[in-house]
C-alpha cells in the first residue's frame, strides 16, 4: 500500500475516534455544571453556553499560528499535537471541580487542539492531485459520522460508569488515535 493511503486510513480512523469522543461529551454540560453547583436555570444556561463556546473561541485565536507552525515543522506535529492536547485537557475535565476548572480546561482545550484543518493538509498534501477531492471529503465523513455517534457513545459510557468516564474515554479514545497518526 502507498504511503499516502497508509496515512489517510490512520488519519481517517483517528479523526472518526477523536470526533466520536469530542461529540460524547458536549451533550452532558448542564448536568455537569450542576453537579458542579450551578444553580437556577439562568445561570445553568449562561454557563453551558459559555463553557461549550470557550474552546472553539480560544481555538479561532490560535488556529493562526497552529497553521504557521504547522507549515514551518510538519503537519502530522500538529495533528499530534491536538489529539494530545484532547487527551490532556479532556482527560482533565473528569476531575474538574468546578464550573472555572471546567472553563479553564475547555480554554486550554481549545487553545492547544484543533486536529481537522492539520489532518485534512497532512493527508491531502500527500495524496495524488486527482484524489485531494476525494480525500479531503472522505475526512468529513469521519467527522460526520463521530458527530452522529458521538452522543450516543457518551451516553452509553455514562450510564455504565459515570459522567467522569465519559471525559477519560475520549482521552483514551485520543491517546490511540494520536498513536496511530505516529506509527
Amino acid at each position: 500500500m502507498s504511503p499516502w493511503k497508509r496515512t489517510h486510513r490512520a488519519v481517517w480512523v483517528a479523526n472518526l475516534a477523536t470526533a466520536v469522543g469530542m461529540m460524547s461529551f458536549l451533550p452532558f454540560f448542564p448536568s455537569h455544571l450542576e453537579r458542579l453547583g450551578v444553580e437556577g436555570p439562568a445561570a445553568l444556561a449562561a454557563w453551558t453556553g459559555v463553557v461549550f463556546g470557550a474552546a472553539p473561541l480560544s481555538a479561532a485565536f490560535m488556529s493562526p499560528i497552529w497553521g504557521a507552525l504547522g507549515d514551518r515543522f510538519g503537519r502530522r506535529l500538529m495533528v499530534l499535537r491536538a489529539m494530545l492536547a484532547i487527551t490532556v485537557f479532556v482527560g482533565a475535565m473528569a476531575f474538574a471541580r468546578s464550573p472555572w476548572q471546567l472553563l479553564a480546561l475547555r480554554l486550554l482545550q481549545g487553545v492547544f487542539s484543533g486536529f481537522v484543518a492539520p489532518s485534512m493538509t497532512l493527508v491531502s498534501l500527500g495524496a495524488p492531485a486527482g484524489e485531494q477531492g476525494r480525500i479531503a471529503s472522505s475526512l468529513q465523513v469521519a467527522m460526520s459520522l463521530g458527530a452522529i455517534v458521538g452522543p450516543l457513545w457518551g451516553e452509553l459510557v455514562r450510564l455504565q460508569a459515570g459522567q467522569s468516564a465519559v471525559y477519560l474515554s475520549v482521552a483514551v479514545l485520543s491517546a490511540v488515535s494520536a498513536l496511530m497518526v505516529l506509527l
